[in-house]
């Protein structure tokens, strides 16, 4: 990540193993309320709160 750029970083993210949703990010997104356990790990990678 070059310069707080974070492009790469969140064109790579949804096709890596999440521990906390225990699921590939891009596979959540296609279960029922998949969008919002994604958005909602995004927000905590964000305020740097992983849990």
């Amino acid at each position: 990540m070059a310069d707080g750029d974070l492009a790469p970083w969140l064109a790579e993210w949804p096709i890596q193993p999440a521990f906390t949703l225990r699921v590939l990010p891009i596979d959540a997104l296609a279960r029922k309320g998949g969008l919002e356990l994604v958005e909602q790990q995004l927000i905590r990678i964000a305020a740097c709160v992983v849990a």
